[in-house]
């Protein structure tokens, strides 16, 4: 990781074009305080293929590689993430390890929220888990 940044959701275009999108201020602004910001070098992981998910990603400006190996090493890219896009919720949600990794295709800048708060945001809100699943979907 090169260093850190801070990045306000409630004025930020990552966030107003991305999953939280409509959230009301108050969730918003847990968000802002709970949340970690950083920055991934070219190159560097997220994460990593099998690891236990420990929170999830939201791509502020860069863009992300998710990839997987086959049974043969080979790499597979299973999709690109970029600004505004959330990555590392389904290993999360479905308490698993990760499936596949994800690698910076440039310095991207990050925002991070830790798996219990971000769970804790889901299940305290209909509106929030029903906004977000359709956003996922």
């Amino acid at each position: 990781m090169l260093n850190r940044f801070y990045a306000d959701c409630q004025i930020c275009r990552s966030c107003m074009d991305c999953i939280f999108q409509g959230f009301q201020d108050e969730i918003l602004l847990g968000i802002n305080e709970k949340k970690s910001c950083g920055i991934v070098a070219k190159g560097e992981p997220l994460f990593r293929e099998n690891e236990f998910p420990k929170g999830v990603y939201l791509i502020h400006s860069g863009s992300v590689k998710i990839s997987k190996s086959d049974e043969e090493g080979r790499e597979l890219i299973v999709r690109l993430a970029k600004r505004g896009d959330f990555v590392g919720y389904r290993a999360l949600l479905c308490n698993d390890r990760y499936q596949a990794s994800a690698f910076a295709l440039e310095d991207t800048y990050y925002c991070f929220l830790e798996k219990d708060y971000y769970l804790s945001i889901l299940y305290s809100n209909p509106h929030v888990i029903s906004h977000i699943i359709t956003r996922l979907s």
